[in-house]
């Protein structure tokens, strides 16, 4: 990394003669950075956004927990999307709503072990107001559409950026990604703060430790909210500064493992400054059968052994985050 200042994607030009050039320069921000702004999304409006973002946590915590996942509520039948609500012993101080594609499938997945947990249907909340609940759905299913598109269409200009063709990588999204929209609240930390709460390198006070994203690409909308870091190739960390109205896009493991490593997954965080946080990342996820052996032309390394999106994501979520604890898994899964 040889620059403060973040590159900035304007899908605005994707359609334009300068479709190459703007696929060079993501190719160059996936290389150097890791970490981009995206602008010129059509339809995304982030100030509806964060409406219905505290919408959903300024609900009674009852209606919230109703919805959680079996770890947090024995009585709940949920079991991978759904509710999560803040640890206050872990490194990451969240509360979080996860969502799946609010689509109807386009193929059945009984015959996939395990795929019923990656494609259970969104669980709602319980509200006085159905009307009110029925907006928010609606949005939801808009919204997470919106930031597919844009996803792939990121990932057509990656490929092109990386000499192959356009959909490469979007056929391992065709049919049914399992991508996830996930609304967070990040509410400051209590005085007396355990010591998992701080980063053992600089002593920061943490709302989300260090960490590396799994999937493909993630898409976050900050609401001008500071507190974003990411790791400088010398350990130390920069602050993401604050662009409204753009995403902040990130890359994650399995692009960076299929780009033979020439793109960076970088290592982030989110500091406490002591405010009330909200942020909406899309984690784009391509279908639960996807073969993430598939290489880039750049990644100077051949296909290899077959490695299952779904078994291997769901291994490495139920052992690392704590919002999936409680996730059956065998070790039979590991890739």
């Amino acid at each position: 990394m040889t620059t403060e200042a973040l590159p900035v994607i304007d899908l605005r030009l994707v359609n334009g003669l300068g479709r190459a050039n703007l696929a060079k320069k993501l190719a160059d921000a996936l290389q150097n950075f890791g970490f981009f702004y995206v602008e010129g999304i059509d339809g995304y409006d982030e100030d509806e956004l964060l409406k219905y973002t505290r919408w959903f946590f300024d609900l009674p915590e009852s209606a919230r927990m109703g919805i959680a996942r079996k770890h947090f509520n024995p009585n709940s039948e949920v079991r991978f999307r759904g509710y999560f609500p803040v640890d206050k012993n872990d490194s990451s101080h969240k509360e979080g709503y996860d969502l799946g594609s609010l689509e109807p499938l386009m193929e059945s997945h009984e015959h996939e072990k395990h795929a019923n947990i990656f494609y259970e249907e969104t669980p709602w909340p319980e509200v006085e107001d159905p009307e009110e609940l029925d907006r928010f759905k609606e949005f939801s299913r808009r919204f997470y559409n919106l930031m597919t598109s844009a996803g792939l269409t990121l990932l057509e200009l990656a490929a092109e950026g990386c000499s192959a063709p356009s959909n490469l990588l979007v056929e391992l999204f065709r049919p049914d990604p399992v991508s996830c929209l996930r609304y967070l609240h990040y509410p400051p930390r209590e005085e007396g703060a355990p010591k998992t709460a701080y980063d053992p390198q600089d002593g920061a006070l943490l709302l989300c430790g260090a960490h590396n994203d799994s999937g493909f690409l993630t898409m976050l909308s900050t609401f001008s909210y500071a507190g974003l870091q990411l790791k400088r190739e010398d350990g130390s960390w920069m602050s993401v500064p604050v662009r409204p109205g753009s995403v902040v896009v990130n890359t994650g493991d399995m692009l960076a493992r299929m780009s033979g490593g020439r793109w960076r997954a970088t290592n982030h965080r989110v500091i406490d400054l002591g405010v009330d946080r909200y942020s909406v990342p899309f984690f784009l996820e391509p279908k639960y059968s996807a073969d993430m052996a598939v290489r880039l032309p750049c990644a100077d390394e051949q296909r290899g052994e077959p490695v299952w999106f779904g078994p291997w994501s769901l291994l490495k979520q139920a052992k690392i985050y704590y919002e999936f604890q409680g996730l059956p898994y065998p070790e039979s899964m590991a890739a």
